[in-house]
């Protein structure tokens, strides 16, 4: 019980982590465009 309950919660951050990244990289490749076309 208790390891499903931790396996769940790894998978959760897992996948909050790479929507977080995957956010900061688009952000940070507009931010470059932006800047190199500005």
């Amino acid at each position: 019980m208790s390891m499903d309950n931790d396996s769940a919660m790894k998978s959760g951050l897992l996948n909050s982590g790479l929507l977080i990244l995957a956010a900061m990289l688009s952000g940070v490749s507009l931010s470059i465009v932006t800047f190199d076309t500005g």
